[in-house]
C-alpha cells in the first residue's frame, strides 16, 4: 500500500470520527434541551393546577386573566392562547408529549416550529404558547465545519509535502535508464530534500568516477596503440619467418585486447 493511500484511509477515519462525535454530541445536546424543556413545562403544569384548583376552592370559578397567573406565565416565558385560535391550533398540533400532571392532563404541542403547552381538567383547559426560541447549535456545527476544514487542509498540506517523492522517484526512474545528467539538488530543508541531495552527490561521485574509468581505458589504448604500431612496423623487416610469425600472434592478440578495451569505452560513455 502506498503512502498516499495510508493518509487518505488515516484522513477517512478521522473524518468519520469527527462527524460520529459531533453527531453524538448534538444527539446529547438536544437530548438535554429536550428534557429540560419538559421539566419547565411540567413545572408550569404544576403550578397552574394547584392555582386552578385553589381559585375553585375559594371563589368557585377559575380567573385566566389574574395578575398572579400573568406575571408568573410572563416570567416563565409563556403567553396564554386566546378562545378564537385554539381549535385551529389543536387541530394542527403534533402531540411531542402526553402525561398526567395531578389530575390534569398535560400535553407538549408543537406547530412548526412553536411550541405550546396544553393542560386540561374536567373544570378547565388552558393552552400556552413557548415563547422561548428554540435555539439552533450554531456553535456546535461552527466546531464541525471548522474541524472538517482542518481536516481538509491539513490532508492538502501533507499530500502537497509528499510531492517531491514523486518527483525523485521520477528522476530515478531516469537514472535507472542511464541517464546521469539528471540533477537531485533540493533547497528545500525537509527529510526528503536530504535525502535528495545525498543522492545527487551519490550520483555525481559515480559520474566522476566513470569518467576516470572512460580517461584511463583511453590513455591505456592510445599509449598500446603506438607500441603495437611500431612492433608490427619493425617485424615486416624480420627475416626470421618463425620470429615473424610470433610477433605477430602477439601483436594480433594486443589489438583484441585494444578491441575489448574500445568496447567497454563505448558501454561506459553509452
Amino acid at each position: 500500500m502506498s503512502l498516499y493511500n495510508k493518509i487518505r484511509i488515516i484522513f477517512v477515519v478521522s473524518f468519520l470520527f469527527v462527524s460520529a462525535f459531533f453527531a453524538s454530541t448534538l444527539y446529547i445536546e438536544k437530548s438535554k434541551r429536550i428534557l429540560n424543556t419538559e421539566k419547565r413545562y411540567v413545572r408550569t403544569a404544576l403550578f397552574l393546577h394547584k392555582y386552578f384548583r385553589h381559585s375553585m376552592h375559594r371563589e368557585h370559578r377559575v380567573d385566566f386573566n389574574d395578575d398572579t397567573i400573568k406575571l408568573y406565565l410572563n416570567e416563565s416565558d409563556f403567553k396564554q392562547v386566546t378562545d378564537n385560535h385554539t381549535y385551529s391550533i389543536l387541530k394542527h398540533a403534533k402531540v411531542l408529549k402526553r402525561r398526567k400532571v395531578l389530575r390534569s392532563k398535560m400535553e407538549i404541542l408543537r406547530v412548526k416550529n412553536t411550541l405550546y403547552l396544553s393542560l386540561q381538567d374536567h373544570r378547565f383547559h388552558i393552552l400556552l404558547k413557548d415563547k422561548e426560541k428554540q435555539k439552533a447549535p450554531y456553535e456546535l456545527f461552527l466546531g464541525y465545519m471548522g474541524s472538517l476544514l482542518f481536516l481538509l487542509g491539513l490532508y492538502f498540506w501533507l499530500t502537497r509535502s509528499l510531492q517531491p517523492l514523486k518527483t525523485l522517484h521520477a528522476k530515478i526512474e531516469k537514472v535507472a535508464e542511464g541517464d546521469l545528467s539528471v540533477s537531485f539538488k533540493c533547497e528545500k530543508d525537509d527529510e526528503i530534500a536530504q535525502v535528495s541531495n545525498a543522492f545527487d552527490d551519490a550520483l555525481r561521485k559515480l559520474e566522476s568516477l566513470i569518467d576516470s574509468r572512460q580517461l584511463f581505458l583511453r590513455a591505456i589504448m592510445h599509449e598500446l596503440k603506438t607500441p603495437i604500431g611500431k612492433g608490427k612496423i619493425l617485424t615486416a623487416f624480420l627475416e626470421e619467418e618463425k620470429l615473424k610469425e610470433g610477433y605477430d600472434e602477439v601483436f594480433v592478440r594486443l589489438e583484441l585486447l585494444l578491441g575489448e578495451f574500445a568496447k567497454i569505452e563505448q558501454m561506459l560513455s553509452a
